[in-house]
């Protein structure tokens, strides 16, 4: 997949000839896990102090600020502007 992407990129910029080498380059994977219902979990695990904010996949930065500000209302016992229960750990169990 490297030697194709340098590929491409010599033919859309050609004057990076000679100042890319793909048989240097490396790749790497940034996995980022999704639940099965494509939906992240939210809110109270179960476990007394431990909250989840997690598996939003690929929307991560996206979802980031509304996130934490629904977690952060459900930590502080304050009623979320937005339904939270379809994003419970419970809909697992």
């Amino acid at each position: 997949r490297v030697e194709i992407v340098a590929r491409q990129a010599l033919s859309n910029f050609p004057a990076l000839a000679g100042r890319v080498d793909a048989s240097s380059a490396e790749s790497w994977a940034c996995l980022r896990p999704v639940p099965v219902d494509g939906s992240p979990i939210l809110g109270d695990s179960g476990v007394p102090g431990l909250y989840l904010n997690v598996g939003p996949g690929h929307l991560g930065w996206t979802f980031a600020a509304g996130a934490g500000r629904l977690v952060a209302d459900i930590v502080s016992e304050r009623e979320p502007e937005l339904d939270v229960s379809h994003y419970s750990i419970e809909r697992f169990r």
